[in-house]
């Protein structure tokens, strides 16, 4: 799947990527990283936790509203 991101840039435009700096999978993590448009990650204080995976998530949804087209119209 990975390899099809490469490929084909534009699908990866559809995934994100948020962890824990001290992660137990952080270097695999990082792996993908590059697959992955910088502005669709996020590496977060903490580990493999939920507080974490809470955390990441509410930033995500924020930045994926940020990228609809009503967000985009409107500058923000």
């Amino acid at each position: 799947m990975v390899k099809g991101w490469a490929e084909r840039p534009e699908l990866a435009r559809r995934i994100w990527l948020a962890y824990g700096l001290s992660d137990y999978m952080v270097e695999r993590m990082r792996l993908l990283a590059p697959e992955i448009p910088v502005v669709h990650r996020l590496e977060l204080p903490g580990g493999h936790t939920w507080s974490v995976w809470v955390s990441a998530t509410r930033q995500v949804f924020a930045r994926v509203r940020l990228e609809t087209p009503a967000a985009r119209a409107a500058g923000l």
